[in-house]
């Protein structure tokens, strides 16, 4: 399979043409990044979401003997003990959760 182009932002073409204002200027670009900002953190929700998703999957795979297990216990510790503040839009809780699926994910790989 052929490696995917990488998407970078659109090019500057909507940019205003140089007599216009300063203020104008910086309202297309801020309305720009907030596009941006959108778009990142709609890709960033939907990988994040499919790594979940794939968490699941693989916490079904789990053996009937190994559902005892430690380690599935210390996983479900750390999922309860989770702390965030969501109505703050903290980027440190978004990297707790991250942090806890690649965590849990790579739990579940070492058990299965």
């Amino acid at each position: 399979m052929a490696p995917q182009k990488s998407e970078k932002t659109p090019a500057r073409e909507q940019l205003p043409p140089l007599g216009q204002s300063t203020q104008s200027v910086l309202a297309v670009e801020a309305h720009h990044l907030r596009v941006v900002l959108r778009e990142i953190a709609q890709h960033f929700l939907t990988n994040l979401e499919s790594e979940i998703v794939r968490a699941i999957e693989m916490a079904g795979d789990v053996p009937e003997n190994d559902r005892k297990d430690k380690h599935l216990d210390a996983l479900i510790t750390d999922l309860r003990g989770l702390q965030v503040k969501p109505h703050k839009g903290r980027l440190r809780d978004l990297k707790r959760i991250r942090n806890l699926v690649r965590d849990m994910t790579t739990r579940l790989e070492d058990i299965l």
